[in-house]
């Protein structure tokens, strides 16, 4: 029988006392993430932020390095290329004569045609009218018709082509001779124009003009110092102020 001053108290357990064990668990995992991604979020974000700059900005340096070995390597090829265009002009440069010595050359190719074997009918050169000037050199040609086999022909081109002067051959015509010249052996005419090519006064200015290096700007090394006023070649003084 139950004393009559006897309390009887219950116990009431927590929220998640209600919930099975698995359910706490995971509910204390979520609260675990929350708290570790907002210690990150407000801890590292910056520099996380920063790396990643960072990291932008190497990527763009290697691609920079990239394009630069390219143009290194196009300067080097393109370097290349212009020293050996500069040594066969260069050598251009002595195989043109001056004015006075087409003459010679003209001569000499009639030489040529008749140790080949060739027999000249015509050699007619232009005149000082009919020039062809250009930048570097000045055309001079001649219009030649000459005799003989086909086999002389082709060894008075191979002879020109081997000659230390620039002469250029251009409308090549092989005709058949007359009765009288196949009786001499002479089976074909070749009519074609022989042209030789010098440097005169103004090539030879243009020349020098494009190899002078460029003048050096004003206070750089080696730039001459600007004139004084009142100088030939000095800038005018500046108005004064109003």
């Amino acid at each position: 029988m139950a004393q009559p001053n006897t309390t009887v108290t219950y116990s009431e357990g927590g929220l998640l006392d209600r919930f099975p064990w698995y359910v706490q668990l995971l509910v204390l995992l979520v609260a675990i993430l929350l708290i570790a991604g907002l210690l990150d979020y407000f801890m590292f974000w910056n520099w996380r932020t920063e790396a990643s700059k960072m990291n932008q900005q190497a990527q763009q340096l290697r691609r920079e390095n990239q394009e630069a070995d390219i143009v290194r390597a196009n300067i080097h090829e393109y370097q290349t290329r212009l020293d050996d265009l500069n040594k066969q002009f260069d050598t251009l440069k002595v195989r043109l004569p001056e004015e006075r010595e087409v003459s010679n050359i003209f001569d000499k190719s009639k030489s040529m045609m008749k140790a080949s074997g060739l027999k000249l009918v015509q050699f007619s050169t232009s005149g000082k009218d009919h020039e062809v000037p250009q930048k570097y050199y000045t055309e001079v040609a001649s219009a030649v018709n000459v005799a003989g086999s086909y086999r002389n022909v082709q060894d008075f081109f191979q002879q020109l082509a081997s000659y230390d002067r620039i002469l250029n051959v251009t409308d090549i015509q092989l005709t058949r001779s007359q009765d009288r010249d196949q009786a001499a052996g002479a089976s074909v005419v070749a009519s074609f124009t022989l042209t030789a090519f010098y440097i005169s006064d103004a090539n030879r200015k243009a020349l020098e003009a494009s190899q002078a290096p460029p003048p050096a700007a004003p206070g750089t090394p080696g730039a001459p110092p600007p004139a004084a006023p009142g100088t030939p070649g000095a800038p005018p003084p500046a108005a004064p102020p109003k």
